[in-house]
């Protein structure tokens, strides 16, 4: 009976019984009260064997792979929002595209609205990251090989090359992000090659010999600037690239790894020369 004193079975606190039967004090400790110790329909498994469980062995490997994939540098396991749920042929929107009414819908939407400095900056970082692992292709032909060296990431052969010389790479850091304005006013990021932490050097690698487009010495410039206000140095160092062939062979010893295109192209390369009994 509502009024009459009584305690929670949850918590055991006192109250007045008005909520549902009485044998709760509120929603949180009625639904609460069956997902403690052996009553968590997760208490002693694992993510992975509730995947077993649930899709079959062959989906649930599928599933954590990914997961690993995505952590990389942060350690393994599951993220929420990676699913093979959403994959391919079992998203919801597979084969299906938006109606003109849609499509102006969500351009009236966006009209006028930027990303944040802040955006763009973690926009650039991911799709770096997700490059060199392979998780995005971008279709250009004429890309440069990209990937990690002993867990530190290149964007260029010429990078590699800078790395490789280096004579403590524990001073060489990936650099910071930096904005700049393009000749129409709109505003950019991009992440600079490397930070020597022992002289406070921002360092830009470019292949030598080669002119400086304009969007490149739009973002020196925009480089040298970051420097400047925040006590550093800034320099634009030349190194040579690595062929494609012997990026190869570092691969085939494990030595570096390559972003989704070129680490097609090697398997092909190995095939070939496994066939001629190399």
């Amino acid at each position: 009976m509502a009024g009459e004193i009584k305690h929670c079975e949850k918590c055991n606190c006192e109250h007045d019984g008005s909520y549902g039967s009485g044998r709760f004090c509120s929603k949180h400790c009625a639904y609460g009260r069956n997902v403690n110790g052996n009553k968590n329909p997760m208490y002693g498994q694992t993510v992975y064997e509730i995947w077993v469980n649930k899709y079959g062995k062959e989906v649930a490997n599928i599933k954590w792979r990914n997961c690993v994939i995505s952590q990389k540098g942060k350690g393994t396991g599951p993220r929420p929002n990676q699913s093979v749920k959403v994959s391919g042929c079992l998203n919801p929107m597979w084969g299906r595209t938006h109606s003109d009414g849609a499509k102006a819908a969500i351009s009236h939407k966006n009209t006028g609205r930027k990303h944040s400095i802040k955006s763009n900056i973690q926009k650039s970082i991911s799709g770096k990251r997700a490059y060199a692992e392979g998780r995005f292709k971008f279709s250009g032909e004429k890309r440069s090989i990209r990937g990690y060296w002993k867990g530190l990431y290149y964007g260029s052969t010429s990078e590699l090359m800078r790395m490789m010389n280096h004579p403590n790479l524990s001073l060489l850091k990936r650099g910071p992000s930096i904005s700049y304005e393009w000749f129409d006013g709109s505003h950019h990021t991009y992440l600079s090659d490397f930070l020597n932490v022992l002289s406070n050097t921002i360092e830009e690698i470019k292949y030598p010999g080669k002119q400086l487009s304009e969007l490149e010495q739009l973002k020196v410039e925009a480089g040298k600037k970051y420097a400047k206000e925040n006590g550093l140095n800034y320099n634009v160092l030349y190194e040579h690239s690595i062929p494609k062939e012997e990026m190869f062979i570092l691969r085939k010893h494990y030595m570096v790894t390559l972003d989704s295109k070129h680490e097609t192209e090697y398997q092909i390369w190995l095939e070939r020369r496994n066939k001629r009994g190399w």
